[in-house]
């Protein structure tokens, strides 16, 4: 993959909300790229279905096989669900990482669920874990997006985690302290609707929404609508979608997203 396809990347976040279906082989991807989408994402579940497998089931050289299959089957940039990024510690998760960029991919995901204890990471470990991530993206010019598996996994309310957000992201170490308290909760409020785009049973229909939903995305600076899990299950047919959004607070070494997930 040309540089071109990882600058494009980037400005596509920067210019406004952009669907990202995710194709699960080359077919789907080659299909997918031919109506015309801009960008393409990977689907952990679709893959490993492909494979006659669970989520979370894949080995990193399978998955690395298969990202390197997509990124080479279409013109278009290709972000990679990477899930764990098969590591527990940041220095391995920034060699997954790095193996990814040699793909020829534009970007990659980074979860907190580490499915071995059934838990979400703790606050530290999460950070350290996309910090190592974010680094090793930022020197190959990948898009990172860190995604915040709390809510998936019913782990905390949706004040707790918008909040923990704000505390990471904002707060964090970029900032170097707290951040004021108008600009604390004029994230709050901007980030916390995008959450509530899901329901608890699942993907909200777009239908019900008023406004409608890429008018709600684009109003929490949500960069990407995700066309998610059951893509590969449906056919060509029927797709139903999930998003994940992204935004960003202050610079960081790549651009790194909090994200509310959906596969």
């Amino acid at each position: 993959m040309s540089a071109d396809l990882r600058t494009t990347f980037h400005e596509l976040h920067r210019e406004g909300t952009f669907v990202i279906p995710n194709p699960w082989d080359v077919g789907s991807a080659t299909m997918l790229a031919g109506l015309g989408f801009k960008a393409l994402a990977t689907t952990s579940s679709g893959h490993a279905a492909s494979l006659g497998r669970l989520d979370q089931h894949v080995t990193r050289d399978e998955l690395l096989a298969h990202a390197a299959a997509l990124a080479g089957a279409v013109d278009v940039p290709i972000s990679v669900d990477a899930e764990r990024c098969f590591a527990d510690d940041p220095a391995g998760v920034a060699e997954t990482v790095r193996l990814l960029a040699e793909t020829g991919v534009a970007g990659c995901s980074l979860e907190d669920y580490d499915p071995a204890k059934k838990a979400v990471d703790p606050l530290d470990v999460a950070v350290a874990r996309v910090a190592a991530a974010a680094q090793a993206a930022g020197e190959r010019d990948l898009v990172l997006t860190a995604r915040a598996e709390g809510l998936l996994y019913r782990s905390g309310d949706l004040d707790e985690v918008t909040w923990a957000n704000v505390r990471t992201w904002v707060d964090g170490p970029v900032r170097g302290g707290e951040a004021p308290a108008e600009l604390r909760q004029a994230v709050f409020d901007m980030y916390r609707p995008s959450l509530e785009l899901q329901t608890a049973e699942g993907a909200t229909d777009s239908e019900s929404l008023e406004p409608r939903a890429a008018d709600r995305l684009a109003e929490v600076s949500a960069a990407t609508s995700h066309w998610g899990m059951s893509l590969n299950a449906t056919g060509s047919t029927s797709f139903p979608w999930t998003y994940i959004p992204k935004w960003r607070c202050g610079p960081v070494a790549s651009p790194v997203a909090p994200t509310r997930p959906m596969r």
